[in-house]
Parts: C-alpha cells; sequence; structure tokens
C-alpha cells in the first residue's frame, strides 16, 4: 500500500498527484481519458473579454458628461444642435455598433428614441456630404 491523499497508505498504492510523468509509469485508462477530454475541453482561441450593460453605460456617461461640462448645460437645455453633436460624438467612439445602446443613449440625452435616430441620422448625413 502507498501513501494516500492525507499522507495515510491505502490499497491502491501511491497517489499520483499530477505533474510529469514518473519514468517507467503507464497511464491508467483513466488519466489517458482525462488527457483526452482536457484537450476537448481546452479553449483553443482566447475570448474577446465580454461587454457589459453597465460597461457601456459607463462608456455614455462618460462622452456625454464631457461634452455637458464643455456646454456649461445640463441635459435638458441642450440645443437640438448640441444633441446633434453629442450624438456624433457617441457614433465616431462606436457606441452605436454596439445592441441596445440607443435606449440607453435616450435616456441619457432625456430625448424619445424616435428623437434619437433623427438625431443620428443628421449627424450621418452631415458627415457623408462633408
Amino acid at each position: 500500500m502507498g501513501p494516500g491523499l492525507s499522507g495515510r497508505r491505502t490499497a491502491a498504492g501511491p497517489v499520483h498527484r499530477g505533474g510529469p510523468p514518473r519514468p517507467g509509469h503507464r497511464p491508467t485508462p483513466l488519466e489517458q481519458a482525462a488527457s483526452v477530454l482536457a484537450a476537448f475541453g481546452a479553449p483553443t482561441v482566447r475570448r474577446p473579454e465580454p461587454l457589459f450593460e453597465h460597461d457601456r453605460a459607463d462608456h455614455v456617461q462618460h462622452i456625454f458628461g464631457t461634452y455637458v461640462r464643455e456646454a456649461g448645460k445640463p441635459a435638458e437645455r441642450l440645443s437640438r444642435s448640441d444633441r446633434r453633436e453629442v450624438v456624433g460624438r457617441l457614433d465616431d467612439a462606436g457606441v452605436f455598433a454596439v445592441r441596445r445602446a440607443v435606449p440607453l443613449v435616450a435616456g441619457a440625452l432625456k430625448a424619445s428614441r424616435s428623437t434619437l435616430y433623427t438625431l443620428l441620422a443628421e449627424h450621418r448625413a452631415q458627415r457623408t456630404s462633408s
């Protein structure tokens, strides 16, 4: 009998605790199966970092907050041209490429989604004509 995990001897003999194989050790069928399963379970391509809801909201609030501080007016007092400018900054930052960004931005602007889509279309039309 060999030492077990607790330092006691077991009927199965010494317990191998990982690491490089011992010289002269033939892997057991269980160890072979574990090796095959580990190869299937190991990721072959690194997954991109997930984009969480609060990250998007933080990004929108950062850009929007920067503009509001520069303009010196709260969101409720922004003119249509101010709103178009902030929507342009958000669009240039790629915020609208993310799914469900429109309701988030509309809430920050205190505008409807319809108004936001109109502002976004105006910004993109102005950008392509320039």
